[in-house]
């Protein structure tokens, strides 16, 4: 891959990670839930998933679900039911979580923030499209190495991480400021909110 060319493939995956959608919804409401931290293990929990969908699609089966209607439907639903339900425990217990701000202990695993993360982009199929789409644009036939498809992947993982880490911690300011009780009750309210947004953008996404 020339220099030219690999630059203008960080110039689309940075527009691409910029752009609002899911993980950054994810991502933000962690950070306003639980601080900059959580927000960054959300961040990693996608880049997880990422990582299995560059390891998927260079193994050439990112054309199956980019063809199969049902299991593109199937990954999405699953994903957005568990994010909408996690959403409406976490606006229920509101009043629980500030009751036990300061003697919270452990998450279960399936609600940890780098979980969710997995979770959320598994669900998020279009990720894998979106690579169907883009990467072919920057691939020359008979010249892009696996080293190139490593760097490209690397970037990619790497560019979205930071901007998702970015995206928490301003979220995270913003919660900082909430530290009385009812704001904490409210605080967990609209990280429900977002995490049930989060799995009805993912329900409502059209191929």
């Amino acid at each position: 891959m020339t220099p030219a060319l690999y630059l203008a493939y960080l110039a689309g995956t940075l527009a691409f990670c910029l752009t609002p959608g899911p993980a950054v919804l994810l991502c933000s409401s962690q950070g306003l839930a639980k601080g900059a931290r959580a927000g960054a293990l959300a961040a990693l929990g996608i880049q997880t998933a990422n990582a299995f969908y560059w390891l998927v699609f260079v193994l050439g089966l990112g054309a199956v679900i980019a063809a199969s209607e049902q299991v593109f439907t199937a990954i999405k639903y699953a994903g957005a039911a568990y994010l909408i339900i996690l959403g409406i425990l976490t606006i229920r217990n509101a009043r629980r979580s500030a009751e036990a701000a300061a003697h919270t202990g452990p998450a279960p695993i399936w609600s940890t923030p780098y979980v969710q993360g997995i979770a959320n982009q598994l669900a998020n199929p279009k990720a894998m499209l979106f690579m169907a789409v883009l990467v072919p644009q920057f691939v020359v036939p008979g010249r892009t190495s696996h080293l190139d498809f490593a760097a490209m992947a690397a970037s990619s993982l790497i560019l979205d991480f930071l901007v998702l880490t970015f995206y928490a911690w301003l979220a995270a300011r913003s919660g900082a400021l909430l530290r009385n009780p009812m704001q904490i009750i409210w605080r967990e309210r609209a990280a429900g909110a977002a995490q049930i947004a989060v799995g009805g953008m993912i329900a409502a996404m059209r191929r």
